[in-house]
């Protein structure tokens, strides 16, 4: 809740919103880009919500861009 009680909407809201957006375009869409866009969705909120709370609660949001496999020797 904030500071007036209010209290805060659900993180994965907003992904719940968009697969109802998505099954409502149909059975066809929904099995072609359901399951990316469930995927893709639900990492973007964690990454705000990591960005707002704290970024080592999602480890890809501690790098600019996807760190490189360490050599092998």
């Amino acid at each position: 809740m904030d500071k007036k009680g209010k209290s805060f909407p659900r993180i994965f809201e907003y992904v719940e919103e968009a697969m109802n957006v998505l099954r409502f375009c149909g059975e066809k869409a929904l099995e072609k880009y359901g399951e990316s866009a469930c995927e893709i969705l639900t990492n973007e909120c964690c990454r705000a919500f990591a960005r707002r709370v704290d970024l080592r609660l999602f480890k890809m949001n501690s790098y600019p861009e996807v760190p490189a496999p360490a050599p092998k020797f």
